[in-house]
């Protein structure tokens, strides 16, 4: 959206909310995940976990309940979600227990008027609110922004836009609205003990805060929601304009003064101007980015290795050994990753849309346990696991590798690209279908299998590509795709499952594409920087440094010419800072010779294990700790 501007420049409020969230208790903690209005489900669980009678009463003692937020959208119930809650937060503290509510993007949404995902069941429940006049002003905005409708059609779209509650919705949600007023006494980021409660996550851009700076960020949200609530009730902000068009909206309205001030300096621009340029800026501020404590989805999608030398990092500063987060409904069970760093508790509450359960996290002391609607036992939270291979969502490492190994060549079609004169093969098995690369290339194995310093021929061995499937394997890196060693047509080389839809950072330059995904590039690259140095891979570049189409996430593939036997990086990270989570450390130091021989002994010489483990022994004393 475009802004009108004539060089305002407005400076921020100052914040007088005290934004302290941290709790300390030897009593119960129970987290649930997003809600969305699923008021059966979530009465259900309360109820199983003894925190409410059938009354709905507070029952549950000195225990701690915390909602991570998204309490509404979608779901026809989140009115009495909320209700619920606001009340049990009344009673609590009665029997020194405590209701705690951090903020979801979806809080966040509704209160600065972004309504997409708002049921119409949703806006039914304040029907009852909702006045003839509010519906005659709504209808009389409507139609004086569509003066091209015919009146049949305007009567349809403000119904289907506009739904009955619509006004009343929106006016619990001002900053002097019910629940707008109960969602400020929230915050992005509440610690109890040591674990730490968030919505979506805790990204990068956060290391350096502490609690109370992280949960500042919600202020440029309540600022921009004040302007707004006092130009709509000017009369100068319509109420039909939302999130997206307000600013447009407001451009619109303020032409033609501007047009008046052109011609004659002496008419004044209106003071709402400031305001309108105050909005602008505000939209860009990080509370709505993806990267904020609210939207961040990293803690949940993210490369274990990359993303717990970021989540360490911010543990330490903030004095805590776990994140629990919702957001991102990956299971319909509470997993935890990152070795328990993360907990993923948004679980699908909500069934005719996510699919998923209602379960309740329960940490009592060191005790880490999930409570289900179908069990009266706790029950252990599930660990995360790769359930299919790399590039795959259907196929585990060893069905890969069992197809490749024994389904039939239908098809081979050269690569078009590189030196090796590789093949890209069709294979049929069973009914299934998948391609591969078949290479075959082979340096003169007199050199050793190795690179040696001052030596200007560099072996291209196909060998080196199944070695690097296998040693990431032992890492548990798994972003190379699967290779095994096959004969075809007399020959035998390196057969490794083809990832579709992948590009190039070459050519996602060269096309100008945007790089969209939930995991930073230079974030990614934490863990590549590790593997190729572990590996001797000096051949890195552009046309090998992958991404999925889909969602951008790094996979790793060309590694024929790696396995030199410098005990040193290859050139190109000779400067490249690197940064080895306590995750990854314990991986890398559980390589032995023993463990590398057996894997490799058929791929590489002696002196390259060696010089595998003389790296990673460089790696670990030198790499950057959280």
């Amino acid at each position: 959206m475009q802004l009108v501007i004539l060089g305002f420049f407005i400076s921020t409020v100052s914040a007088k909310t005290n934004f302290s969230a941290t709790y300390k208790t030897a009593n119960k903690v129970i987290a649930i995940g997003d809600i969305h209005g699923a008021y059966p489900e979530f009465h259900a669980l309360l109820t199983k976990l003894k925190l409410i009678n059938d009354n709905a009463d507070w029952i549950g003692g000195n225990t701690y309940l915390i909602s991570l937020g998204d309490l509404l959208d979608r779901g026809a119930d989140s009115r009495k979600v909320m209700d619920l809650l606001i009340k049990l937060q009344q009673q609590a503290p009665k029997s020194g227990g405590m209701v705690l509510q951090v903020l979801g993007n979806h809080e966040l949404m509704v209160t600065t008027g972004d309504l997409r995902y708002v049921s119409k069941e949703e806006f039914s429940a304040f029907i009852p609110e909702e006045t003839k006049q509010q519906r005659v002003n709504l209808q009389t905005q409507f139609n004086a922004n569509h003066p091209n409708l015919s009146e049949d059609v305007l009567a349809a779209n403000f119904t289907s836009q506009h739904p009955p509650g619509f006004s009343a919705f929106v006016a619990a949600f001002l900053p002097n609205g019910k629940y707008g007023r109960w969602l400020r006494s929230a915050r992005p980021v509440i610690k109890i003990n040591d674990s730490v409660f968030v919505h979506g996550g805790l990204s990068s851009d956060l290391h350096d805060m502490d609690l109370t700076e992280i949960n500042k960020i919600i202020e440029p949200v309540w600022e921009y929601q004040e302007i707004v609530a006092a130009l709509q009730a000017k009369g100068i902000l319509a109420e039909t304009a939302d999130f997206w068009n307000r600013i447009d909206y407001l451009n619109k309205a303020i032409q033609p003064y501007i047009d008046k001030n052109k011609k004659n300096s002496r008419n004044k621009i209106p003071k709402w101007y400031k305001d309108l340029i105050r909005l602008h800026e505000l939209q860009s501020s990080f509370a709505f980015s993806d990267k904020s404590p609210m939207w961040y989805r990293g803690n949940a999608y993210c490369h274990p290795y990359s993303e717990s030398f970021n989540t360490e990092r911010i543990l330490k500063k903030l004095g805590a050994k776990r994140i629990v987060v919702g957001h991102t409904p990956l299971y319909k069970e509470v997993n935890s990753r990152l070795s328990g760093q993360v907990i993923l508790a948004d679980t699908g509450m909500l069934k005719n849309v996510y699919k998923g359960n209602a379960r309740a996290v329960v940490i009592d002391g060191d005790m880490i346990k999930v409570q289900t609607l179908e069990s009266n036992s706790l029950q252990p939270i599930i660990s995360e696991t790769n359930r299919f291979s790399v590039g795959s969502s259907s196929m585990t490492d060893e069905q890969i590798k069992d197809f490749l190994l024994t389904a039939k060549v239908i098809n081979s079609e050269p690569i078009g690209v590189g030196i090796t004169k590789s093949n890209i093969l069709s294979l049929t098995k069973d009914g299934k279908q998948i391609r591969a690369l078949f290479k075959t290339h082979d340096s003169d194995p007199r050199l050793d299998n190795g690179r040696y310093p001052n030596q200007r021929y560099v072996a291209d061995r196909y060998h080196y590509e199944i070695a690097a499937f296998r040693i990431d394997r032992m890492l548990d890196l798994n972003l190379v795709p699967v290779a095994v060693r096959r004969k075809i047509d007399g020959k035998y080389g390196l057969l490794q499952y083809w990832v579709n839809d992948l590009i190039s950072e070459k050519e996602r330059e060269e096309q100008g594409i945007v790089f969209d995904s939930y995991c930073p590039r230079l974030e990614q690259y934490i863990t590549r920087y590790i593997f190729d140095v572990l590996i001797y891979n000096d051949d890195r570049n552009q046309t090998n440094l992958n991404f999925s189409r889909k969602d951008f996430m790094l996979y790793l593939i060309d590694h024929s010419i790696a396995f030199g036997i410098s005990q040193h990086p290859p050139d190109m990270y000779k400067k490249t800072t690197l940064k080895l989570s306590s995750l990854f450390r314990k991986k890398l130091t559980s390589l032995t010779y023993e463990k590398l021989n057996k894997v490799l002994d058929d791929l590489l010489s002696s002196s390259q294990i060696k010089a595998i483990l003389k790296r990673r022994d460089l790696i670990l004393s030198t790499a950057t700790s959280p």
